[in-house]
């Protein structure tokens, strides 16, 4: 990855004099007197070096590992609608989600859903119902109803059917499961 990086900054902002020295002499010296085909060929040239770059950084994540994952520990949650939209983008991305240690509370835990995500046995989750955006206020009957069928479907069974029947009846506070204990639900373990 480094060397793309190197390479994406020199095409980019041109400032990597050796480089482009380098460049520039071996093509003046490979071109001769015919500049018009010199820019083309240092084009050619740079694009090679994109190339190559792109390549390093395809063989640094390794076949089928795709993107890095991205590592969530001490996270408070907070809005449900946001937080879709996030798991949203990182599934069509095919990023992964890791939890192996901290805490992760409220929307944080919508994660669990996602193919791939992992969590660490000592990772504390805190589970409610869905709220208003005031602190301790409930939503309508209808509305709490809606959402917490929203934020389930976002979870793995049997973790799911537990917060229908359990998870969501409290509003102020959590309900505390550690890693293990989802581990022991079926959320696979990070190795």
């Amino acid at each position: 990855m480094p060397v793309f990086r190197l390479m994406a900054g020199t095409i980019e902002r041109g400032n990597n004099m050796k480089l482009n020295r380098w460049a520039g002499a071996g093509l003046r010296a490979a071109c001769g007197p015919v500049a018009a085909h010199c820019r083309n060929i240092r084009a050619m040239f740079l694009g090679a070096l994109i190339c190559i770059g792109t390549l390093s950084a395809i063989a640094e994540a390794g076949p089928d590992k795709g993107p890095r994952p991205m590592v969530v520990s001490n996270d408070p949650g907070g809005n449900v609608k946001d937080r879709i939209q996030r798991i949203e983008h990182l599934r069509r991305s095919g990023q992964r989600v890791e939890i192996r240690q901290g805490y992760c509370l409220s929307a944080c835990t919508l994660y669990l859903g996602m193919q791939g995500t992992c969590v660490g046995p000592t990772a504390r989750f805190g589970f409610h119902g869905p709220s208003s955006p005031i602190y301790g206020i409930a939503l309508a009957r209808d509305d709490f109803e809606y959402w917490s069928r929203v934020m389930a479907s976002y979870y793995p069974e049997p973790l799911r059917r537990w917060y229908l029947q359990t998870g969501r009846t409290i509003s102020v506070g959590f309900y505390e499961m550690s890693g293990r204990e989802l581990i022991r639900l079926g959320v696979r373990q990070c190795t």
